[in-house]
């Protein structure tokens, strides 16, 4: 026997013979009457036109804004684009060797003219510009009213040639061939590497603006007349906004630096815009061969850019090659030499402590130990994770009077990476730190000799421009570093820290 809605749902009842029947789970009416199912019909059609009614004058009445539908660049995909039109993750690396000249032109006429030479894989640099060209350029002065103060006591002569390592101050400057005497030196040598930090750059902005650790924020997009809508981020340097660098990068359709706007926080101009033109392959990157600044009329131009091609330094640039068969560099007469610190008594491990890039957040790791045949091992792993990318290794307080010597003399075996030399003249833990870097060479020992006029000043790895001289008659500690994301194993053996 079928129930009711069996038999209303047979096949083998007729249309007209057909009920109403209602679902109670489906919440559906099926009308089988023809009368009724058109009167249902003319209901439903009538209810849905005054639902599109009400819709259209919501609509008019509240328009949605754009912003809903509106998904924003991330700044993150705009830094990729823009490093993969540049050359890729890891291109810059790839610069063995570097030469540029760099003109400065404003009006007519040819401009300032810096000739640059770079050779990566022994961090030696050479600058070469006439007296007049370098005189030119200001310098930034703190306790001056107009901050930006013409050279003082420029070079007297024609041509000026300085040759030294990079990026520390061990070098020389040649005015017509003839080298300086310090202090003339060390002071001409200062204002040479602050002019090459800042057109290095201009040269690799794009590299610097992709890295990680640089903090971002997406700006509004711009139109531009000849490239149409352009997005773009904000980036900075330092510990908030108003005391950093600041640059909004605008990029074109193929992640080409287009515009920049920089403020610098040594700087009159509050905000220059510098218009990035003339993109071309050298070798593994691409490099931008002219900005021009519109407000001044000031065009930068890279001419004769060379890398990876051969390189010309002077003679004087390198130490002669007194390497000892054993594989140790001869560094002369050391009968004037007083020991610092050796490692004879393996108790003196406990006393020295490292210092990684765990204080703030990164995870490298380093250790030290006096080894079996009285060396000082230090060693680890570099790691760049969580904006890392340091080890260090400190030696326990003291005082050390050197004022009667030239600088400290090492004698190490590395692994061919270049580590630091650090040395502190205050007693608190966060202090400034003199600096010096030194190579090495695999599984060779050498001896190398830092003058104290090569240590730089730095504090939480920035250099600083207006810290004194090491005082050298009151060195406080030692300490040795691994950075410039040299990532991965280190091994730095270390036999004598002596001065000479």
């Amino acid at each position: 026997m079928r129930t009711a809605p069996e038999a209303a749902l047979s096949p083998g009842a007729s249309w007209h013979e057909r009920p109403v029947v209602s679902s109670a789970l489906t919440g559906v009416t099926r009308v089988r009457d023809p009368c009724r199912r058109m009167g249902f019909m003319i209901a439903g059609i009538t209810f849905l036109i005054r639902i599109a009614a009400v819709a259209i004058f919501t609509t008019s009445a509240h328009p949605a804004r754009a912003a809903a539908t509106f998904e924003p660049v991330r700044v993150t995909d705009l830094q990729q684009k823009m490093l993969t039109f540049v050359g890729g993750q890891g291109a810059l690396g790839k610069v063995r060797t570097l030469a540029f000249d760099f003109r400065v032109r404003s009006g007519e006429g040819d401009g300032l003219l810096f000739q640059h030479a770079y050779d990566r894989q022994r961090g030696v640099y050479r600058y070469e510009c006439s007296c007049a060209d370098f005189a030119r350029v200001p310098v930034w002065d703190e306790t001056a009213d107009d901050r930006w103060q013409p050279a003082p006591d420029p070079p007297e002569g024609n041509r000026l040639v300085a040759v030294y390592r990079f990026p520390e101050l061990d070098g020389t400057v040649y005015i017509d061939g003839k080298s300086l005497r310090e202090p003339d030196n060390s002071r001409i040598l200062r204002r040479v590497h602050s002019r090459v930090m800042n057109e290095r750059a201009w040269m690799f902005l794009p590299f610097f603006l992709s890295s990680p650790r640089l903090r971002a924020v997406r700006v509004e997009p711009v139109t531009d007349p000849e490239w149409g809508k352009l997005h773009g981020f904000e980036g900075f340097w330092g510990e908030k906004r108003g005391d950093s660098d600041v640059w909004t990068a605008y990029l074109g359709p193929d992640g080409e630096l287009v515009r920049s706007d920089f403020r610098l926080k040594h700087s009159l101009e509050r905000s220059t815009t510098a218009i990035w033109r003339d993109w071309r392959w050298y070798g593994p990157v691409r490099i931008a061969g002219e900005r021009l600044m519109p407000e001044s009329g000031r065009r930068l131009i890279f001419e004769r850019i060379k890398v990876n091609e051969g390189v010309s330094f002077a003679e004087s640039l390198y130490e002669p090659d007194t390497r000892a068969p054993s594989g140790e560099t001869d560094m002369g007469d050391t009968a004037s030499s007083i020991v610092v610190f050796d490692f004879d008594d393996p108790k003196k491990a406990r006393e020295w402590r490292t210092v990684n890039d765990t204080v703030m957040g990164g995870v490298s790791q380093s250790q030290f130990a006096i080894t079996h045949t009285g060396t000082g091992l230090f060693q680890g792993t570099v790691s760049l994770e969580h904006s890392g990318g340091f080890a260090s290794v400190r030696s326990p307080a003291g005082s050390h009077d050197l004022s009667a010597h030239e600088g400290v003399e090492l004698r190490v075996k590395g692994d061919g990476k270049r580590y630091k030399l650090s040395l502190a003249t205050d007693s608190r833990f966060d202090a400034v730190m003199y600096q010096a870097g030194f190579e090495t060479e695999q599984d060779a020992w050498r001896v190398v000799r830092l003058p104290f006029s090569s240590f730089v000043p730095t504090y939480h790895g920035r250099t600083l421009t207006d810290a004194p001289p090491i005082d050298r008659g009151h060195i406080l500690s030692f300490g040795f570093l691994v950075a410039d994301r040299q990532e991965g194993a280190f091994r730095l053996e270390v036999d004598s820290v002596k001065a000479y």
